[in-house]
């Protein structure tokens, strides 16, 4: 199943959704190295896709809600990731809010 992507998806199709190739779910940002990881395999599309890669943070494996309080602080740090000298080069990231 596809990930919707656009602000018009509903938020219990990305819930419904499993993991794949262009999708992972984190329940946590605490572990920045494997978030990194994800990052430069989505940015060098491993899968061979030729598409964007979406992670999910605040998800449980099961696509279950974690409970992760998303603040402005959480979203700046994960913003910050493709800059921090760990990924070369800079990858493009969107960072989003879902509820």
């Amino acid at each position: 199943m596809r990930i919707p992507t656009t602000p018009a998806d509903k938020p219990q199709a990305i819930w419904s959704a499993a993991e794949s190739g262009l999708t992972e779910f984190k329940r946590s940002a605490s572990d920045t190295n494997a978030l990194c990881r994800t990052i430069c395999a989505f940015a060098n599309d491993l899968a061979g896709t030729k598409e964007a890669g979406s992670i999910f943070v605040g998800l449980n494996d099961d696509g279950s809600c974690a409970g992760l309080e998303i603040t402005d602080k959480l979203l700046r740090r994960l913003a910050g990731l493709k800059d921090n000298g760990n990924i070369q080069p800079s990858p493009s990231l969107a960072i989003e809010r879902r509820t």
